[in-house]
């Protein structure tokens, strides 16, 4: 389950956590299960070499990982380094001075 808006959720009733020390805790518990990934999914993780810096494009995001947020920001910071060692020999970017 994703979680956009945790505010509407606490209104419902309703909150997600991974965390065992929540301040949800008043909440009662439900058991769930979050969606897994299929074999496409899985090759295309595999490919993300190969599918990276296609036609200028460039994907970060949790679906690169576990779902996690902290797979999305570990795939951001993953196409970040991309990005630097193809543009290690670059010159660098256009330098504009404004008048105090």
């Amino acid at each position: 389950m994703t979680v956009h808006d945790e505010s509407a959720l606490e209104q419902r009733g309703e909150a997600t956590t991974i965390s065992p020390e929540s301040r949800h805790d008043a909440f009662p518990r439900v058991q769930g299960r979050t969606k897994g990934y299929d074999p496409a999914a899985v090759d295309a993780q595999r490919r993300w070499a190969e599918l990276q810096g296609r036609r200028h494009t460039w994907f970060a995001g949790a679906y690169w990982g576990w779902g996690f947020h902290e797979d999305g920001i570990r795939s951001a910071r993953r196409v970040v380094d991309a990005l630097q060692l193809r543009n290690a020999g670059a010159p660098p970017p256009l330098q504009v001075e404004v008048a105090a």
